[in-house]
C-alpha cells in the first residue's frame, strides 16, 4: 500500500472516532465533518508540503501545526449550531487530542 494512502487511512481511523465522542447528540455529524477536515490536511501535509519543504521533520512540524489549527477552526464553525457554550474551545480540544493520537501513533507504526 502506498505510504500517502497507508499514512491518510491510520489518522481517519484514528481521529474520527475521537472527535465524534467530543460531540454527543451530532456524533454522525461531526465524524463527517472529520473525515472531510483531516482528508483534507492528512493528504495536502503528505503531497503537498513535502514539494515546498526538503527536510522532512520540518515539513512534518508544519504540517501537523497546520492541521491543529484548520482543523480545530473547522471543528468549532461546524459545532456552532450544536448549542455549545464554546465551540471554539471544544474544536481545540478535539483537535489536538485527536491530532495527538494520530502523530503519535503514526510515528510509532509507519
Amino acid at each position: 500500500m502506498h505510504p500517502v494512502l497507508q499514512a491518510w487511512l491510520l489518522t481517519v481511523a484514528l481521529e474520527t472516532p475521537v472527535v465524534a465522542l467530543l460531540f454527543p447528540g451530532r456524533r454522525g455529524w461531526m465524524a463527517l465533518v472529520c473525515v472531510i477536515a483531516t482528508s483534507g490536511t492528512n493528504l495536502y501535509m503528505n503531497i503537498g508540503l513535502p514539494r515546498f519543504f526538503s527536510d522532512f521533520a520540518y515539513g512534518l512540524l508544519l504540517g501537523e501545526a497546520l492541521a491543529l489549527v484548520i482543523e480545530a477552526l473547522i471543528y468549532g464553525v461546524a459545532a456552532r449550531k450544536l448549542e455549545i457554550v464554546n465551540p471554539f474551545v471544544k474544536g481545540w480540544l478535539a483537535s489536538a487530542l485527536a491530532n495527538s493520537l494520530s502523530y503519535g501513533v503514526g510515528i510509532a507504526v509507519l
